[in-house]
Parts: C-alpha cells; sequence; structure tokens
C-alpha cells in the first residue's frame, strides 16, 4: 500500500506549481494595480465662499418736456420721450479678462424653434481688471432704431423679429440684460445678477497601497510587487515545463529483472496515471516486457498492457 510519506511527496509536488501561480498571480495582479494607480492625489476643498455681482444702472435723457428732468432713473420711460441713455454697469468680482457689448438679434420662430438670422453688434468695450469693473456707454435711441429699420428692410423677411441684448463677461460669469422698446414704453429686463462661488484650496497627498497589512507608497509598492512577480516567474515556467504535457513516458528505463520481494504493490488503470506517479514521485519507469514498474521505496506501481488492469495487489 502507498505510505504516508509517498503521499505527501505526491501531495507536495501538485502543491508548487499551483502555489507559484497564485503567488505570480496575485503579485502581477498587484503590480498592474500599481501601475494604474497615480502617485499622488489632489484633495479639493472649499476654503469660503465669494459673491460676484454685476448691475446695470440706466437714465434717460428727454426731448424738451415739461415732466420730467434729464436723468431721471425708472423703471418704465415714456418710448415718445426718450432721446438718450445714460448706462453705467458694475461688476464686482475676481476680476480678469472681461467683455461688455450691445447686440441686436434678428430671428424668425417656427413653431417652438427659434431661428438666427442675423446678429449685429452695435457696441463692444473689452478690458482687464483685477476686482472692481466700470463700464459706461451712451445709448442713442434714434440711431439704434434707424440702424434696426435698415437692417429689416435688407433682410425682406416679413415675419422676422429683433431682440435688443447688453451682454457682460467676466470669466465664468456672464450677465445678459435685454432692452425692450415698445411704441409706448421702455425697459430694461434683468438688470441685476449675483452669484455666490466657492473658493477652493488644493493638497497634494502620496497614494499608498496596503496589503496583509503592510501599507506603502505606490512609488514602493510598483518597484516591490513588480519585483517579487519577477522572481517568482522564472520557477512557474520551470514548473510548469517539468510537467508531463501527455502520456508518453519521458524517461524509461529497459530492465531484464524487477525485485518486488516484500514491496507494496499496486496495479495502475491506464497509462496516464503511471506519467502522473513518475513525475510527482520524481522515479524512473522500469520496464520489463510489456510491464511498466515505478519503484518508490517499499511501493511499486505497476501498469500492465497487454491485460486488463484493475483493482490493487501484494
Amino acid at each position: 500500500m502507498m505510505d504516508i510519506e509517498s503521499i505527501k511527496k505526491i501531495a507536495g509536488k501538485r502543491g508548487v506549481f499551483w502555489a507559484l501561480f497564485i503567488c505570480v498571480a496575485v503579485f502581477g495582479i498587484l503590480a498592474v494595480v500599481s501601475w494604474n494607480t497615480p502617485q499622488e492625489k489632489t484633495v479639493k476643498t472649499v476654503r469660503s465662499y465669494y459673491v460676484e455681482k454685476g448691475i446695470l444702472e440706466h437714465r434717460a435723457f428727454f426731448e424738451y418736456n415739461k415732466f420730467y428732468k434729464n436723468g431721471t432713473s425708472m423703471e418704465y420711460y415714456p418710448a415718445s420721450l426718450v432721446k438718450d441713455f445714460a448706462l453705467r454697469y458694475r461688476f464686482t468680482g475676481k476680476g480678469g479678462n472681461y467683455s461688455f457689448k450691445g447686440f441686436v438679434t434678428y430671428y424668425v420662430n417656427l413653431g417652438k424653434e427659434k431661428y438666427v438670422m442675423w446678429e449685429d453688434t452695435f457696441f463692444e468695450k473689452n478690458g482687464t481688471n483685477e476686482k472692481n469693473i466700470k463700464i459706461d456707454y451712451i445709448l442713442k435711441v434714434s440711431e439704434l432704431n434707424n440702424r434696426i429699420e435698415k437692417t429689416l428692410k435688407e433682410l425682406r423677411i416679413r415675419s422676422l423679429r429683433h431682440s435688443v441684448v447688453f451682454e457682460f463677461a467676466c470669466g465664468d460669469f456672464k450677465h445678459d440684460i435685454t432692452f425692450v422698446s415698445g411704441q409706448d414704453l421702455m425697459h430694461f429686463v434683468n438688470t441685476e445678477k449675483t452669484v455666490k462661488k466657492p473658493s477652493y484650496t488644493y493638497k497634494v497627498f502620496n497614494n499608498r497601497l496596503s496589503f496583509m497589512g503592510f501599507s506603502m507608497g505606490v512609488g514602493e509598492s510598483r518597484v516591490a510587487f513588480t519585483l517579487v512577480a519577477l522572481i517568482m516567474l522564472p520557477a512557474l515556467v520551470f514548473s510548469y515545463r517539468m510537467r508531463p504535457a501527455s502520456n508518453n513516458i519521458s524517461i524509461c528505463v529497459e530492465c531484464e529483472d524487477v525485485q518486488l520481494r516484500d514491496k507494496d504493490i499496486i496495479t495502475l488503470r491506464n497509462r496516464k496515471d503511471l506519467v502522473n506517479i513518475s513525475y510527482q514521485l520524481d522515479k524512473p519507469v522500469l520496464r520489463k516486457g510489456s510491464d511498466y514498474v515505478i519503484v518508490d521505496e517499499d511501493v511499486v506501481y505497476i501498469y500492465r498492457t497487454n491485460s486488463s488492469n484493475s483493482g490493487k495487489s501484494k
């Protein structure tokens, strides 16, 4: 019968390949993870909040009349009396590059869709400022109306509409003010805009990876995991190549006689078992006629090719 030592030997040799395979796989995966993990991470936190605010101030200059004084600011202005507007746009915020412009958009409504046919910019100012911005502009109503009438005639579209917009932009702050001029009244829409924004601080930390209770930096883990995987890889390849690839017997010795006295004899059922046991025990196969024999101390394994192999005998 097969003794305990033989069983241990076979089990031990079978476990070597799989132990190496698991180790190489684990450390290979860890190496891939470490190489795909950035060495540093940036953490963004809110430090404080600040306010950006834009406001358009408007005052009208009138044709001669006895009701309104020049420089009067109103929510609605009588269209028949207004000559010019004195506009002042104020912006308070982080500052930077800014632009302030006035333009007329000519468009057509088709169902729910709005199609812009033309856009005419009649005023634009650009600049750079750190925090507080102040822009003045005189809007001459009669000149603007003449410009609009001329464009409408040139486009020759009956259903054409138009809107007058003043747009201020500084960084990601954008403020649109619409100037509405009707037959009776004039007014400005959306003259104020306030935005509360966060101010961030950025801190850079070194990323770390943990494995089996050990923590190390990403740079160190890349070297360590890759090195261990590379060291184990040749042993894994060697162990794999030593495995029998088929039922062929790689080491077979012809002999005249085999001493079987006082030995436990195990009869093998097939050729594959013979090859596997020879590999696991690291023992040569002895051939006597049609019988193949493996001797392992007090145990003998026999595979007979010319008879039905079954069971176990002593």
